[in-house]
Formats: structure tokens, sequence, C-alpha cells
């Protein structure tokens, strides 16, 4: 698969508009982003972690791209009805990545309409992966590959 990276470079809005404090979630979050990739997923309430299972399906996504789940990336639960701004996360963290499991991009402070999964997008010098949250992705055949397919794309070029 070629490098299709979308690149949106004009918009007459704040694509980080400030959410509100992000001081909990970076409380919640884990890894030491040694590679500047934040890993965002869908969680049902605040405070929980990922089940062996699904972090178990993780470590090996990323061991195929050459990652280690806790030393190269930056990993964000977000609940439900929670909101972030990354642009608040960017001021922490170095971020060149982002890969989002199941958080729409206004929960992010993220607000842009040329979005599409599976396929990378660079959005303010930042390399977007979106995908279905975790628990679907790891039991869909056709979601797997065409996620290993932009992975492939945006990591292994």
């Amino acid at each position: 698969m070629e490098n299709n990276v979308s690149y949106n470079s004009f918009f007459s809005f704040d694509l980080y508009p400030p959410i509100k404090d992000n001081t909990d979630f970076i409380k919640n979050r884990s890894g030491c982003n040694q590679k500047a990739t934040i890993i965002v997923y869908s969680v049902e309430e605040r405070d929980v972690t990922l089940n062996d299972n699904l972090k178990l399906f993780l470590t090996k996504i990323l061991q195929a791209i050459n990652y280690d789940l806790e030393k190269d990336v930056l990993m964000v639960p977000i609940a439900k009805n929670d909101q972030i701004a990354l642009n608040d996360l960017k001021k922490s963290f170095d971020m060149k990545y982002v890969l989002n499991f199941g958080v729409p991009l206004p929960s992010l402070g993220v607000f842009a309409d040329q979005t599409k999964m599976y396929s990378p997008i660079l959005l303010n010098e930042i390399i977007f992966v979106l995908a279905e949250n975790l628990e679907k992705l790891s039991t869909d055949q056709q979601s797997k590959r065409q996620f290993w397919q932009c992975l492939q794309a945006t990591f292994l070029k």
C-alpha cells in the first residue's frame, strides 16, 4: 500500500480549541512516549484499564511496527462522555502520531471534516490514524486487515 497521507492545510477555525483542564487524563496515562506516539482509546468509565486480552492485542500490533507498549507510546484512556484537548497534551508530550481507537475526534478537541478510518491524516504536523475501538478491532478480520495496511503505510515505509 502506498503512502497516501491526506494533507489538510487550510482551516478557517482553531483545530484544537481549549476544552477543559486535562490534569485527570494526564494522571491516567501510561507509557514513556519515546517515539512521540499517543494512543487514545475509548473506555466505558474513567480509571478503567485495558483487559489483558486487549492489552496483548495492542502489544502485538505495536510489536509488528517495531514499537514497545511501555517504552514507545503514551496511552491515554478516554471515557465515553469525557473530552480533552490534544493541544494541551501536545504542550506536555512530544506528538508526531496519534493512534485513535474509537474516540470521536471532537472529544479530543479536533474538528476536521476530511477524516477516514484506516487512512493516515496529517493535521497540524501530527499524523492521525483512526480505527474502531480496540474490542471491535480485535474481533473484526476486515478491520484488522485495513488497520494493518494503514500501519504499514504510516510506520513501515
